[in-house]
């Protein structure tokens, strides 16, 4: 499914081994790049592998983004092994630098409990002030009206903090791709959307890809509130992790 969605916006998808290779050719140029988003490496004789296959179709280059923790066992062997096959540091990062997991198998009571003290009090703060928390699943017939309201308060985020952002086709075509998986959350007061988000569920992780909230009334918090109440769905739907992607 996410082979043929990156498909239609000018990517292709490979697999070698188990790890998933995108590439697409590069502007005014006739080379093209491959980029491995998100590669745990279980076994560092993968990266040969990659690098096999990358010198099979000639890119200019062949990005990989690790996500192993620097501080597991086999960090420094990974680290080593990229470097004497010729990797080098990136001067930057593509994918979130750091990742916010929360453990859906807790309680909903030791969830609030283990927020630090001021996300606690913001999520009840939301909670007084009525705050109401609407949550949509993509297959839902409401779905894409919802998913204009979220998307609104996300390109308004945007903007605010100048950063690039999706198209609407973009979320368009993620619901109609991932509508089985898809939840919309909007944090509303009385009728006026604060917050929403876009989230999927799938493989017992929920992760947190879209959302934003309103510049106004933000004295109310929702977007807190928006988050406990996505973590209790996700855990009455089975899901044990709420991956935060790039929100510290």
């Amino acid at each position: 499914q996410w082979s043929d969605f990156k498909g239609e916006f000018g990517w292709r998808a490979d697999t070698v081994g188990n790890v998933f290779v995108l590439s697409r050719n590069l502007p005014y140029i006739s080379q093209s790049m491959m980029y491995v988003p998100e590669l745990e490496i279980e076994n560092p004789s993968i990266i040969d592998e990659l690098v096999t296959f990358a010198k099979t179709n000639n890119p200019m280059f062949l990005r990989l983004e690790v996500l192993n923790q620097v501080d597991c066992d086999d960090a420094k062997k990974i680290r080593q092994k990229l470097k004497n096959t010729g990797f080098i540091k990136a001067f930057e990062e593509l994918q979130p630098e750091h990742r916010q997991i929360i453990d859906l198998t807790q309680s909903e009571e030791d969830i609030l409990q283990n927020m630090k003290e001021k996300g606690r009090y913001n999520t009840r703060l939301a909670q007084k002030k009525g705050i109401r928390i609407e949550i949509t699943k993509g297959d839902d017939t409401q779905a894409p009206e919802k998913l204009k309201i979220v998307f609104d308060v996300y390109q308004k985020t945007a903007e605010r903090k100048s950063i690039s952002g999706r198209s609407y086709s973009y979320f368009e075509k993620l619901l109609e791709s991932f509508k089985d998986e898809i939840v919309l959350a909007i944090a509303y007061s009385d009728t006026a959307p604060l917050a929403g988000s876009l989230t999927i569920l799938h493989g017992g992780v929920a992760s947190y890809l879209y959302g934003g909230s309103s510049s106004e009334q933000r004295q109310l918090m929702a977007p807190y509130l928006l988050h406990y109440e996505i973590m209790k769905y996700a855990k009455a739907n089975g899901c044990s992790t709420y991956d935060l992607l790039a929100i510290a």
